[in-house]
């Protein structure tokens, strides 16, 4: 993981994933990601009536989306 690698984080110490419930995503498939026990973002594969919104996409999209300002400034403020 990126995260352990590079600022020498922990799994289910410094960061883990939660069972989000946003209607843009399909259950089941996606999650909060949780860092230092703050929601910096989420993953997930985008629900296929999302899709029609943006075009006629033909195939399961997945996102991720990261707060990485929260990220900077806890690194800044040497909390990581």
């Amino acid at each position: 993981h990126l995260l352990e690698n590079r600022l020498g984080l922990v799994f289910d110490k410094d960061y883990s994933y939660e069972s989000s419930f946003d209607k843009s995503f399909f259950p089941d498939r996606q999650a909060n990601i949780k860092l230092k026990g703050f929601n910096i973002g989420i993953i997930g594969v985008i629900n296929p009536e999302v899709n029609k919104n943006f075009g006629k996409i033909p195939y399961p999209i997945t996102i991720s989306e990261i707060d990485i300002e929260y990220v900077f400034d806890l690194i800044k403020n040497k909390q990581l």
